[in-house]
């Protein structure tokens, strides 16, 4: 696909966004992209070799990988952590449009492909982009350029702003290609010699005099593309060489290699079985000496007979440096690796200690993929604008919610939430079950929880004797006479 990113590169250059360089530098950006996802999936670049696969009696290629993979674990450690537990706006109307766009487009989902993506390659791609039909904005998760296929993006002299676009796919058997400019889009077709040929004159984005820039927000832990495998490979490839290593030490201390000297020892010597070795004549009959002289050659000669085994490597010394190299790739990540967590009696504590720089890294995360997803809903706002038949009420104040990335203690956060229930905060200590193992309660979830609760009580509260009575002597109903709910009451500052 380098005659597609020719072509791009020459769009680009002829609009002055990049340098002569840049068709290069997304080259290898693309390389690295594939090398990622590659190890992330577990298929590494160490292979075994005919002989390996002979002496191990693997007989085809099905599935041609030999490692033990933890880089998978070192991507997804991470994004289990991160959840989004809710993108908060500043008022009911704001709120409410942000849930149905995000309920529209299934952002359950949507968030784990994007975190994912994003630690894996570096970084990752939203695309907004309003739809007649559903009267609603869509988005879209878009992967970075892997040397194949899709999305590639220029920045401004500041490295902050993205001036252009182009999103590689495929479309049947065809190429397509779209570049996306601040005020334009225009769709290509690449035949395999890359050259792009326009499919329809450039589509003119601006609506009223006003264009929503380029339609794509960029979700990176870092400003540069460092995806969290980059130090975790190297560690990799030595672990794999020495897994191989220690299969075949086993190999050859279970089935030893054994070596003759004098004699022809028989293949495949089973246990129990009786060897003998004997000097013949030409004719295979056994040579008999007919005198002294020859009978001490011919015992000098059975002397020399010799049958040693060739002794295999010593498998502990591998099997420390396989834990070593485990190690390593938990302590260069941050990722706590299952030997370095302690037993199932570990504390909450102890656990929280272990993974403080894991925690940290995710933490460092959710701050910048929280800052993308509040842009994200400001394009989302503005195509609606543009586009939409009714403008989104105004987001003036947005803010993403995530839950704890923390090894939590389920058992303390149940006492709290018991203690939160007892002072009256029914929301506060669903939110906190919330952040266990124990619950993943949605906002509208607790708060239909809260609804039902009240309305069981005042069913309850209707059946005790003279109770219309007390509510018509009590003006105020349910309230504290100043006409405030008693529910809704300030969290002790303990909390």
């Amino acid at each position: 696909m380098s005659n597609v990113l020719t072509g791009i590169a020459e769009r680009f250059r002829a609009e002055g966004l990049v340098s002569e360089d840049w068709q290069e530098e997304m080259r290898l950006s693309g390389q690295l992209v594939e090398l990622y996802r590659n190890y992330y999936g577990g298929s590494h670049r160490l292979t075994l070799t005919a002989a390996q696969k002979n002496m191990m009696n693997i007989k085809d290629d099905v599935l041609d990988r030999y490692n033990a993979n933890y880089c998978g674990m070192v991507v997804d450690a991470m994004a289990d952590r991160l959840n989004v537990d809710r993108i908060n706006a500043g008022d009911e109307a704001s709120q409410g449009w942000i849930d149905e766009l995000l309920k529209v487009n299934r952002f359950d989902g949507l968030q784990i492909d994007v975190h994912t993506a994003a630690l894996r390659d570096g970084e990752t791609f939203v695309m907004a982009e309003y739809s007649d039909v559903l009267k609603q904005v869509k988005l879209a998760h878009e992967l970075a350029w892997d040397g194949y296929t899709g999305v590639l993006v220029v920045y401004d002299r500041s490295g902050e702003n993205i001036v252009a676009a182009a999103k590689v796919f495929y479309e049947g058997d065809d190429t397509r290609v779209n570049l996306y400019y601040q005020n334009r889009l225009e769709r290509y077709i690449a035949p395999d010699d890359g050259a792009l040929s326009l499919m329809t004159e450039a589509e003119d984005i601006t609506r009223n005099g006003a264009a929503p820039g380029v339609p794509v927000v960029r979700f990176a832990r870092k400003k540069d593309v460092t995806s969290e495998l980059n130090d975790a490979i190297p560690l990799q490839d030595s672990l794999n060489r020495t897994l191989i290593s220690m299969v075949m030490t086993g190999e050859l201390t279970a089935f030893s290699i054994l070596f003759s000297r004098g004699w022809e020892a028989p293949n495949g010597i089973t246990p129990g079985m009786v060897m003998t070795a004997m000097i013949k004549n030409k004719d295979g009959s056994p040579m008999i000496p007919t005198d002294k002289d020859e009978a001490a050659a011919l015992s000098t000669m059975l002397n020399a007979f010799d049958l040693k085994r060739i002794e295999a490597g010593n498998v502990e010394q591998l099997i420390k440096q396989a834990e070593w190299l485990i190690n390593q790739i938990g302590t260069v990540t941050s990722t706590p690796v299952p030997g370095m967590m302690g037993g199932d009696s570990s504390s909450g504590e102890a656990l929280k200690q272990r993974d403080v720089r894991l925690v940290g890294k995710c933490q460092s995360a959710q701050v910048s993929f929280g800052n993308s997803y509040e842009d994200l809903m400001r394009l989302a706002a503005l195509m609606q604008t543009l586009y939409g038949t009714a403008n989104p009420p105004p987001l003036d104040s947005i803010n993403t919610q995530w839950k704890s990335a923390q090894v939590r203690n389920d058992a303390d956060i149940l006492a709290a939430a018991v203690q939160l229930q007892k002072w009256g905060y029914d929301r506060a200590a669903l939110r906190l079950l919330s952040q266990s193992t124990m619950a993943n309660w949605t906002e509208d979830e607790i708060e239909q929880m809260v609804a039902e609760k009240r309305e069981d009580t005042q069913a309850t509260m209707m059946l005790l004797p003279n109770f219309e009575n007390f509510m018509a002597n009590d003006g105020q109903g349910a309230g504290n006479g100043n006409g405030q709910n008693q529910t809704e009451r300030r969290l002790p500052n303990a909390l």
